[in-house]
Order: structure tokens, then C-alpha cells, then sequence
């Protein structure tokens, strides 16, 4: 199961690439808050959110970045903190072959980790793999759909190949998420002060050396709510 699950989410990652390396502008925290508070906007992040939670599949790669970042505005967002539910999910994806996975278990929990915490890509990478286990293709396809979108966001701020163009992240998990998503494995980590790390990625055939992070918001929301 391991392997056939990375493999298929390596092949959606490879097409969102593709898909958000023409339109990089890094996060303009400032202009953000105004349009996701502004209750007539479009952005308007209660709106957005139910939009998100009630499946639209009509959401743009504009409002995922507006959902994804905006959430370090919300009162829920806790850069540093670990839901137990995605470490049930964990459990289950470290399972060596499909006769350990109970697809139902699988599902209840990841759907437990993601209401946690509404952009755990790990989470939503295994319910997935849960709704295809039960060949239930619609399901399947939405969660697909809210994955790729949360990654094009992502991949929409930089391309991560310089200190100048770093990938911006709100939770630092989803570094090595990015990275094993495109088929690479994280040799070693640097966090380069004031708020960048840098991962440094084994031998690959694409010849690159590693990505950089931009984790400013991380360091600024942990700073307001928990620093003593």
C-alpha cells in the first residue's frame, strides 16, 4: 500500500507543478487581510471557508491561497501544534501492505485530522487512498481536488530553487510533504535566520540540489500567540 499511495500522489503533484509555475507571486499578508475580512469580498474567509468544507469544486487557485494562508489569521491556527488524529492517520500509512489498512478506519480518522486542521496534506493524501480503497470515485476526486488546489497554492509563491524565490509554507511539515510529493527525499535540513530553512534533497535525475522555505509567517504568528 506504501508504495502504490506515493506513487499516485506523486503523479498529482507532478501536474500541479506544471500547472502553477507560470503564475508565482509570493503572499502579500498586508493586501490579504483586508480582502479575506472585507465581508462584501469575494475572499471573505468565513465564506470561503464554507465553500471549502461544503466540497466546491469551483474554487479557484486565488481563493486556495486566500483559504490556505488566510488561516494564519484565524483563531484556530497553531503553526507548531500536532492533531492526534493525524497521528492515528500516520499509523495507518506506515502499514506495509493493504490487508492492514482498514479503508473505513483510514477514512474516519483522516476525516477527524483534516476537521482539525482543514489543510493536513498528509491526512488528505490517505483519505485518498481510503476513497479509492472503497472505490468510491467521487469522494475520491474531491479530496483529490482540495489536495491540488492547496499544492498549487503553495507552488504559486515561488519555485524554491533560490533564497529569492523560497515556497511559502504555514506549517513546516508540509516542506517535506512538497519535497516527497516530487519524488524526492530530504537529505538535510538548515535553517538559514532570520526565516528561511533550507532542505537539501539526495541525488536525483532533475539535478537539484534542494528547496528553500520561506517560514516567516510561522515564526510571526508563534511569536504573537505563544512566545512568553
Amino acid at each position: 500500500m506504501k508504495i502504490y499511495f506515493k506513487i499516485f500522489i506523486f503523479l498529482i503533484c507532478s501536474l500541479t507543478y506544471v500547472n502553477a509555475q507560470d503564475n508565482r507571486t509570493p503572499v502579500d499578508y498586508d493586501l490579504m487581510i483586508k480582502d479575506i475580512n472585507n465581508r462584501y469580498s469575494e475572499a471573505y474567509y468565513p465564506k470561503l471557508m464554507e465553500r471549502y468544507l461544503n466540497n466546491d469544486t469551483t474554487l479557484t487557485v486565488d481563493d486556495f491561497r486566500n483559504l490556505y494562508y488566510g488561516f494564519t489569521f484565524q483563531e484556530d491556527y497553531d503553526p507548531y501544534r500536532i492533531s492526534p488524529y493525524s497521528v492515528a492517520v500516520k499509523d495507518f500509512a506506515m502499514a506495509k501492505t493493504a490487508e492492514k489498512v482498514e479503508c473505513d478506519s483510514l477514512i474516519k480518522y483522516g476525516e477527524l485530522a483534516v476537521a482539525d486542521f482543514p489543510f493536513d496534506i498528509r491526512s488528505m493524501n490517505l483519505l485518498i487512498y481510503g476513497y479509492k480503497c472503497k472505490k468510491d470515485e467521487e469522494m475520491m476526486n474531491i479530496w483529490a481536488y482540495k489536495l491540488m488546489g492547496i499544492i498549487d497554492a503553495i507552488l504559486t509563491t515561488g519555485d524554491g530553487l533560490t533564497a529569492d524565490t523560497p515556497l511559502q509554507v504555514i506549517y513546516a511539515p508540509h516542506e517535506y510533504e512538497l519535497i516527497h510529493r516530487f519524488g524526492l527525499n530530504v537529505k538535510n535540513n538548515t535553517l538559514m535566520p532570520p526565516s528561511m530553512e533550507y532542505l537539501e534533497v539526495e541525488d536525483n535525475k532533475f539535478n537539484i540540489d534542494g528547496y528553500y522555505f520561506d517560514i516567516t509567517r510561522i515564526l510571526e504568528v508563534y511569536d504573537e500567540k505563544f512566545a512568553q
